[in-house]
């Protein structure tokens, strides 16, 4: 079995896309998912499966839509993708000291590399970024929330879905996934 981190996209962000975690959980159980673990209300998942990525968005998307009446983009990376994520970031020490300023960017396909160089030739905020595999590392020295890099801001230029979170909220995740193994 392969443990997973599933992040969902836009969910829980307002009142017409609220899922409980406790409800999401169970309705991935029905669905045959075993022992699915959740960490805050924005739609972090941990789980195993003998299936591939794409089996694993599949469940996924299919079980909130069905079950919720919504769409949802889940984006998927495996604990070993996580761990060399965590390793291998971009940013220093003092960067990550104070975890709310660090971001990654989780993509669900392949970026466009010719889309970041545009973005990074437009940009002219404080704000560092990095562009991994599938990932894109931003680290916000005044904060993301009136930070022009958003993930609309990413998802144009990098040509694929994306969603970040924070590098507190990405230690929980592989604190949960050591809970789990």
């Amino acid at each position: 079995m392969t443990a997973y981190i599933v992040f969902l996209r836009r969910i829980n962000v307002g009142g017409s896309r609220r899922i409980k975690m406790a409800d999401l959980r169970s309705a991935l159980s029905k669905a045959g998912i075993a022992d699915p673990r959740t960490l805050l209300q924005s739609g972090n998942l941990v789980f195993q499966s003998n299936g591939d990525e794409r089996s694993v968005i599949d469940i996924v998307e299919t079980t909130i839509e069905t079950t919720f009446g919504f769409g949802t983009t889940a984006i998927v990376r495996t604990a070993a993708q996580m761990t060399q994520i965590l390793e291998d970031h971009p940013f220093s020490a003092s960067q990550v000291a104070d975890s709310r300023f660090a971001h990654v960017g989780f993509c669900r396909g392949a970026p466009s590399r010719q889309g970041f160089s545009t973005l990074l030739e437009l940009h002219e905020g404080p704000e560092e970024l990095v562009l991994g595999d599938r990932e894109v590392f931003v680290y916000y020295p005044e904060g993301s929330g009136r930070s022009k890099i958003t993930n609309a801001a990413l998802e144009r230029h990098l040509e694929t879905a994306v969603t970040s979170r924070n590098w507190n909220t990405l230690t929980k995740i592989a604190a949960l996934l050591g809970a789990s193994s």
